[in-house]
């Protein structure tokens, strides 16, 4: 299709200049008339990331074929050598791909490695793999994984990661986590020196707090990380994988997710409070089979403070040291021990009470359907980092209030007030108060008017679950749990017919929906829980029907109208 010539026209292959050298042996198209094109098109990008404060020594070779069509074949065979001296001393790790969202014919991994060293490997199931090994003249050895006619993955909205979802190859020098673990604390340990500087600016960070509460020295030092050091990556180099030194970090008040890590560890430790640098793999990647073990399969590096079972995550801006970010949970780490008996495993998952949203709404209703309202909302969890970043230029607050509640509530609104809690206080919950004026609030019916007390709230089903089917997994939204109390205050002398009481619970969640009316108010209340984690594709039907249920049962109104009118119908 044209869609697939699009995304194959462009291939590429990312090397480090300074220590690899990466050959394209073959690139060409075999057309559909028996024709054989050579590609003409070759390249360099850098893979730097200045719009997210990321710099690297990467490059890319780019291989374009522009005279692709549909129904043309592509041959790409690129060899890849180190030169040079590596900086890995004598530890190689490759995490590699033999599938993707394009059909291959053949699909090749071929591992050459001098005479006696021992490589671990592991291949994810693929119908019609095959392993192949053996040793040359010299001694040097060869591993060779083959497929052919391998299908492409179809991708889906929210699928799990790619590593879970598609075969692989890793490749590593070392057989269990641990080796990767002392290799790992080889390489940094002389980074984390604590200085005088690193003793100042902890017991700046936690001054006033008591040594007897040690779990608030922690977030002070987390909040002194996140919010006075910026996030910049100078991925240069072994500083790819090695933090630069915690005096250096400080000095700057820059870093990435490691240096980040490292400099709370060192805080940390200047207190008597004992933590470990944290290797992780996002959960966006897809998770990976436990063995071999490697450094190549991480993105990230986090803190773990093994007392109170607490990950910190440095980079994490507007994110309180409770509010691990969704990419954080669910995710494989390493938790390197600098004795020996470094652990791999998953983080938790986020529970529906990690992630809360309270909602008041106070609505005065008008004759005409437009109203006065207030919405009060407290949130907190990893969600809550979008609000306060959002929110956080003072003198934008109205007009983002307004696309807030326009989108998520009321149309045709006019905020008037906004009063929100200090955005950099990310330790406490992040309230709000609005006060606005909505002239679409109710709609005409008959002599009256009807309205929905939660407002016109976007589609869960539109959300959450917009295919008809699914084939893959799904990742399903963070674990969270809302709450919303409305109160609508009626015209004078008016009553209203209300929707009836809806409940349900499932495997993927629960939800209750009442209403009441006293004294010439109605009174709605909803509560919401939904569990996250992983839907299988069978179970999809299920969960969809259960979102269309809730939407309906949301999007229920409540009619009010004079109390004569209303008696009469």
């Amino acid at each position: 299709s044209l869609r697939g010539v699009d995304a194959a026209r462009v291939q590429s292959v990312q090397y480090s200049p300074d220590r690899q050298v990466v050959k394209v042996e073959r690139a060409r198209l075999f057309k559909k008339d028996g024709s054989v094109l050579e590609s003409k098109s070759e390249g360099e990008r850098n893979l730097s990331e200045p719009w997210y404060g990321l710099y690297y020594d990467v490059r890319a070779r780019v291989i374009a074929f522009p005279q692709m069509e549909p129904g043309d074949v592509l041959e790409l065979v690129t060899r890849t050598d180190d030169s040079g001296s590596n900086f890995f001393a004598d530890y190689f790790g490759d995490f590699s791909y033999l599938q993707s969202t394009q059909a291959r014919r053949i699909s090749d991994y071929v591992l050459l490695g001098p005479a006696g060293r021992t490589f671990y490997a592991s291949a994810t199931p693929l119908k019609g793999l095959v392993h192949k090994q053996g040793k040359a003249q010299d001694g040097s050895t060869w591993e060779r994984w083959t497929a052919r006619d391998v299908p492409k993955l179809v991708p889906e909205p929210s699928m799990p990661g790619y590593s879970a979802m598609l075969a692989y190859v890793h490749v590593s020098t070392y057989k269990t986590w641990d080796d990767v673990g002392r290799f790992y604390w080889g390489l940094v340990k002389d980074q984390l020196h604590v200085t005088d500087d690193i003793r100042a600016a902890a017991q700046e960070a936690v001054k006033g707090i008591p040594e007897s509460d040690e779990q608030a020295r922690i977030r002070a030092v987390y909040d002194f990380v996140v919010s006075r050091t910026r996030y910049v990556g100078l991925e240069f180099g072994i500083n790819s994988f090695k933090p630069y030194p915690v005096e250096t970090i400080l000095s700057r008040r820059f870093g990435d997710c490691k240096d980040k890590a490292s400099l709370m560890h060192a805080m940390l430790e200047s207190l008597g409070i004992d933590s470990r640098l944290t290797l992780l793999r996002m959960k966006r990647l897809g998770g990976i089979a436990e063995a071999p073990a490697s450094l190549a399969v991480f993105n990230h590096a986090i803190l773990y403070v093994p007392r109170y079972k607490l990950f910190l995550d440095g980079t994490a801006e507007f994110h309180g040291s409770g509010e691990l970010p969704g990419d954080d949970r669910g995710a494989e780490v390493l938790v390197v021990e600098p004795e020996g008996g470094s652990k791999f495993f998953r983080t938790p998952e986020g529970s529906p009470a990690d992630n809360s949203d309270e909602t008041r709404i106070a609505a005065r209703l008008l004759p005409d359907g437009s109203a006065r309202v207030t919405v009060k909302a407290s949130a907190r969890g990893a969600w809550t980092a979008e609000l306060r970043r959002v929110f956080e230029p003072a003198d934008e607050r109205r007009v983002r209030a307004e696309q807030q509640l326009a989108r998520a509530a009321f149309p045709n609104v006019t905020v008037t007030a906004v009063d929100v809690t200090d955005p950099h206080d990310i330790e406490k919950p992040f309230e709000t108060e609005i006060t606005a004026t909505a002239s679409g609030f109710a709609y005409p019916r008959g002599q009256g008017l009807e309205f929905v007390p939660f407002g016109q709230r976007q589609s869960f089903v539109e959300a959450y679950a917009q295919l008809s089917r699914r084939v893959l997994p799904q990742q399903l939204p963070l674990a969270q749990r809302t709450s919303i109390d409305s109160e609508i205050t009626l015209p004078h002398g008016w009553t209203a017919t209300l929707p009836a009481t809806a409940r349900e619970s499932s495997a993927h969640g629960a939800y209750e929906i009442t209403y009441s009316q006293e004294n010439g108010r109605v009174v709605a209340h909803l509560t919401l829980t939904l569990n996250g984690g992983i839907l299988q594709p069978v179970d999809y039907g299920a969960f969809r029907a259960f979102l269309g249920r809730l939407d309906e049962a949301l999007h229920r109104r409540v009619e009010a109208a004079p109390a004569t009118q209303t008696a009469a119908r």
